[in-house]
């Protein structure tokens, strides 16, 4: 597996590890925010379909997993469900390069 691939895969595990114990209540989401400076917090770029991490495929793991924290549990489906789609989309152009690099490589022996 390549490093994209590998980056990849590691942000949908992760996002998928802070699903569980990382869910806060909107209440403590607001008193979150309340404490954090604007200029500390920059606010996320929402993409198509409401996830606001998947802008940036080259996230760090760290800033990943403090986008994540604040969320709630169905802004964390949006976002897994984003990222698996990122995923999905670097494999299937992975696969059509591995596809095209072999077929080459047999037209290569029969000559």
């Amino acid at each position: 597996m390549n490093r994209p691939s590998r980056l990849l895969m590691g942000g949908v595990l992760l996002l998928i590890a802070a699903v569980g114990p990382g869910v806060m209540t909107a209440a403590a989401q607001e008193e979150t925010v309340a404490e954090v400076p604007a200029a500390v917090a920059p606010e996320p770029v929402e993409t198509s379909g409401g996830a606001v991490t998947v802008g940036d495929a080259k996230i760090s793991q760290d800033e990943l997993r403090l986008r994540l924290r604040p969320l709630t549990l169905q802004q964390l489906e949006v976002e897994a469900k984003a990222w698996q789609s990122l995923v999905q989309a670097k494999a299937e152009e992975i696969s059509r390069a591995e596809i095209a690099s072999r077929s080459t490589a047999r037209r290569w022996h029969r000559s």
